[in-house]
């Protein structure tokens, strides 16, 4: 087999041409402007030029830090959430547990897709699901999950809620606890 040298001149033909036989199978949608990108990291190039398609979802860490309480946890200090191992499935609401370092703060949380369009919900009880949930004094308002310790339920308050996701997809959360603000982000399977 013989190897041969390409031009600059050839090469860069070579690319036009195979820029031009993958835009028919991107199909007609519109792809965003690099000005809704912002400065999102995953939306740019190791030279800093926008893209518009995000890198893998860079999702938070899982951690198990309560075993025999509580399963394997997303996020990190402050705030965690667990939400279990079920699969996505349309316009049911996946049952999940906000694990916090114990505060009376008001803690806020409210959620976005990152990867493409969509708005999830969140709901506490019976209440309507919302774009925020708030929730006044998170050490007055926690459960005591099976095996908590007293020492445990002096450190951590832990908060069931519901999250409506209207698809899969990568998901951020953002925590606010009094004047802290704590970023989650979850893959979503189908």
């Amino acid at each position: 087999m013989r190897w041969t040298t390409l031009s600059e001149a050839s090469m860069k033909l070579l690319r036009a041409s195979a820029v031009s036989l993958a835009l028919p199978a991107l199909g007609s949608a519109p792809l965003p402007s690099t000005q809704s990108l912002g400065s999102d990291p995953r939306f740019r190039t190791s030279e800093g030029a926008a893209t518009a398609r995000p890198t893998a979802c860079p999702q938070s860490p899982t951690q198990d830090l309560l075993p025999g309480v509580v399963g394997p946890m997303v996020g990190r200090r402050p705030a965690w959430m667990v939400d279990g191992s079920a699969p996505w499935r349309a316009s049911e609401p996946v049952k999940t547990l906000w694990v916090l370092l114990r505060t009376s703060a008001e803690v806020r949380i409210e959620g976005r897709r990152l990867d493409g369009p969509g708005e999830l919900k969140l709901r506490r009880g019976d209440v309507r699901p919302a774009d925020l949930l708030v929730i006044a004094n998170p050490a007055q308002q926690s459960v005591i999950p099976g095996g908590a310790s007293p020492d445990i339920m002096r450190a951590y308050a832990f908060l069931p809620s519901h999250v409506f996701y209207p698809s899969p997809g990568c998901w951020e959360f953002t925590v606010h606890i009094g004047d802290e603000t704590v970023r989650i982000i979850r893959d979503l399977k189908p």
